[in-house]
């Protein structure tokens, strides 16, 4: 007697897809999917009508989550240094689950990706301002920084380790590390108490 099917619902489905999409990029197939998900492309198609639809809905609904966490950061009293470090280390996560090179290419080939990856952007550097502003006025940060220009800034170096960061491998944390954590420690006024808070915070 056959075992019964049991067939899988669209979260384990995109599971699967974020799996194989971490590992190759967007270049993951339709097929490589549904084999990997032990489903027919039959039955794959009928639940995502496209590879761009199943991507849309991956990416929607990290969107959700990323929603979700950054709400809880914007209600925070917490001290926003340790909030943005935080963030940052979040948002690393999120780089290494998702892969840089699937996100640029999703962001490339794919108009709806791209409007979801410019939102959750153009989200992050709110909540970046709005954080290193909140540390500007409990006078953490010294005098002469420029929170517009300090955003844009790490926007940049941002920008430059998801290019690189498939090249990093096992150091990519270390080189995220010394390129955005650390970066920040620069910015705060002289305080060897709050110093060493944050570093053992990274």
């Amino acid at each position: 007697m056959k075992s019964p099917i049991v067939m899988k619902n669209n979260t384990e489905i995109l599971k699967i897809a974020l799996s194989l999409f971490s590992q190759y990029g967007a270049k993951a197939s339709m097929d490589e999917i549904a084999r990997v998900a032990a489903i027919s492309k039959k039955t794959l198609y009928q639940q995502f009508r496209s590879k761009a639809e199943l991507i849309l809905s991956l990416l929607e609904l990290t969107e959700k989550e990323w929603g979700t966490y950054t709400e809880k950061l914007e209600s925070s009293e917490d001290n926003p240094l340790l909030l943005l470090i935080g963030f940052y280390k979040y948002r690393y996560d999120q780089i290494i689950k998702l892969n840089s090179l699937f996100l640029v290419q999703s962001a490339k080939y794919f108009p709806d990706a791209r409007d979801i990856y410019n939102r959750v952007s153009n989200k992050t550097d709110q909540v970046v301002e709005l954080l290193l502003k909140r540390a500007q006025d409990m006078q953490m940060l010294h005098e002469e920084v420029d929170v517009e220009t300090l955003v844009r800034c790490h926007k940049t170096l941002f920008r430059a380790f998801m290019s690189e960061s498939s090249r990093f491998e096992e150091a990519s944390y270390q080189v995220f590390k010394h390129m955005i954590l650390l970066n920040i420690i620069g910015a705060v006024k002289s305080n060897d108490e709050l110093t060493l808070e944050l570093l053992e915070c990274i």
